[in-house]
């Protein structure tokens, strides 16, 4: 498919050719200034509704400025019918196409990601606790709402919005029950919308650590989950829990079975 390309005379009299690439999501744009003297200008773009450049600039007689923006990193993974907008004083282009993405698998779509997990001591509810922070990064324009959720051996689930701004980080602190000092072993999961769906799904990460020591972690597949098991934690599979298929743990009272290979843990699959 061609890139779509709009031509457009702003208000300040510069003229605008915008063009996209639907496949690579691509704009290059180029603005000529035809008279005398020398006029300012700007533009704004802006990607599935958020803001995504803003230049503002002063343009000389006869000159013809060029730029192109990959707005790949802009695009929501959460929508299907994606818009990309260019205005400018008086005037506008505006391309939309439709693609739907796998937020497990989005691509080059960047998505929110756990860049840190750590096992520590801390203060939950005014009282010192065993607590893990989990570290995520938004690398996307587009802003998210996630939601970050802990399991471990003595704690059925943990959780907590983690809520980045685009281009940033943000660490959220979950509170675990296992006693203060001792060895924790559990998975974070990452997500939007609904547990129980992998739409939405971002990432699943075990972690083993203590506080004061180094807390080790690996990422897995995801597994989804609802919360109504015992004591409101994670449950798979049907009611009563006989849906549960092959491979997945089973939850008993809020236990875990683990197994030790070659001196690393690993959860029973």
């Amino acid at each position: 498919m061609p890139p779509q390309t709009e031509t457009f005379t702003s208000f300040g009299g510069i003229e605008y050719t915008v063009s996209f690439d639907e496949q690579t999501k691509q704009i290059d744009l180029t603005a000529y200034n035809p008279h005398e003297e020398t006029r300012q200008t700007g533009y704004e773009i802006t990607v599935d509704r958020w803001l995504y450049a803003q230049p503002h600039f002063n343009i000389s007689a006869g000159e013809t400025y060029q730029e192109s923006f990959n707005v790949t990193d802009g695009l929501d993974v959460e929508s299907v019918v994606h818009t990309v907008n260019l205005t400018t004083f008086g005037a506008a282009a505006k391309f939309t196409f439709d693609q739907e993405y796998n937020t497990l698998h989005p691509g080059a779509v960047p998505v929110p990601r756990i860049t840190d997990i750590e096992v520590d001591t801390g203060t939950a509810r005014g009282n010192e606790s065993t607590v893990v922070y989990v570290t995520v990064e938004n690398p996307s324009k587009t802003g998210y709402v996630s939601h970050a959720v802990a399991y471990t051996e003595e704690t059925s689930a943990s959780s907590s919005m983690a809520n980045p701004l685009p281009g940033t980080s943000e660490t959220v602190m979950l509170e675990l029950l296992e006693p203060v000092g001792s060895d924790v072993r559990g998975e974070i999961r990452l997500f939007m919308g609904k547990p129980n769906e992998t739409e939405g799904a971002l990432e699943q990460v075990e972690f083993s650590g203590a506080a004061g020591s180094e807390t080790e972690y690996e990422r897995e597949a995801y597994e989804p989950f609802r919360l109504d098991g015992p004591n409101g934690g994670y449950s798979y599979g049907g009611s009563g829990g006989d849906d549960i298929p092959d491979g997945v743990p089973l939850l008993v009272a809020g236990v875990l079975g683990v197994v030790l290979l070659g001196g690393a843990w690993w959860w029973r699959r």
